[in-house]
């Protein structure tokens, strides 16, 4: 495991430098290619990384937390030269890559600056779902230590799904509705069919 994560790590400074470099030489049409593959790089790896078994080796947390940290700041330098990837510039799967990147952040600052674009991107239909508004708001409300809105966050604790403490409980269906997610009860059905043995 160990090699796999000095395997990433060493890929990814490499990665990050080429792909600022392309970013300042290419021109805007190469640029939007190259750059939607590297948002979806970016996130599988982020994916891959979060997904792993709890580790316990401090050097392999260290190293996880080192990709994510370079995730994150090769996403700040995308969206300090470019704004908040639009759907026109990277199409639905870097936006969604862009979100995925910002959801797996250990930066609550960063997260915290991401969020009014995404929402601004969801407003204008330029590829960010609501599902994604609604779990950055979350992750960030709980982050602050503060309840979460649209109910997105859960976890597995000995079989039952157990929900992070939500705001508004008599409001939330209509919330959620706002971003087209399905009331609540639905929701919480439909993770019990697919979360739980």
């Amino acid at each position: 495991m160990l090699k796999n994560y000095l395997h990433l790590f060493s890929f990814h400074y490499i990665f990050v430098f080429s792909c600022l470099l392309t970013i300042s030489q290419t021109a805007h049409a190469e640029l939007n290619q190259g750059l939607q593959s590297r948002l979806i790089q970016m996130a599988q790896q982020a994916l891959e990384i979060t997904q792993q078994s709890a580790i316990d080796n401090q050097v392999l947390q260290q190293l996880q937390t080192d990709i994510l940290n370079l995730h994150t700041q090769t996403l700040e330098e995308i969206v300090s030269l470019h704004g908040w990837p639009s759907q026109s510039l990277v199409g639905s799967q870097g936006v969604n890559a862009a979100v995925t990147i910002v959801k797996y952040s250990e930066d609550l600052k960063f997260q915290q600056n991401m969020l009014p674009l995404i929402i601004q991107s969801y407003m204008n239909g330029q590829g960010v779902t609501g599902q994604s508004v609604a779990d950055i708001t979350d992750l960030v409300a709980i982050r602050k230590g503060q309840k979460q809105v649209f109910g997105t966050q859960y976890q597995i604790t000995h079989g039952k799904l157990v929900f992070s403490p939500i705001e508004n409980v008599h409001s939330l269906d209509q919330l959620r509705a706002e971003l087209n997610l399905p009331p609540f009860a639905e929701f919480k059905k439909q993770l019990e069919l697919t979360k739980l043995p």
